[in-house]
């Protein structure tokens, strides 16, 4: 009996050994985030009426941290009130995603 204990712990010290490893590489080689979370991060800037597409966005783990990246097109021209729209998608942003530590977002107009 003392025998399938210690297998079964080992396999427990395993496990723990591996998630800590595989996190750990992660953060070391600056993973991008799962597709979900991206997703989500995505349609909270479709939503906002100034944004006429989504070039791209990009997001990446550094620790326990999401660095956000968006290149987005606006229908407006004036800088200031661009300005004020892109604000305004990274605080939707934030709300929503928690972890999010940084966003930046690069615009044009139409």
């Amino acid at each position: 009996m003392d025998r399938v204990a210690a297998v079964v712990i080992a396999l427990f010290v395993i496990r723990a050994g591996w998630d800590i490893l595989e996190s750990g590489m992660r953060v070391l080689l600056d993973a991008s985030i799962d597709r979900g979370t991206l997703e989500m991060i995505r349609s909270i800037i479709e939503e906002a009426p100034e944004v006429v597409s989504v070039k791209e966005v990009v997001a990446r783990n550094s620790g326990r941290y999401l660095f956000v990246e968006a290149s987005l097109v606006f229908r407006l021209r004036d800088l200031q009130r661009a300005h004020a729209s892109a604000t305004r998608i990274e605080e939707s942003i934030k709300k929503e995603v928690p972890a999010v530590g940084r966003i930046i977002i690069h615009y044009e107009p139409m």
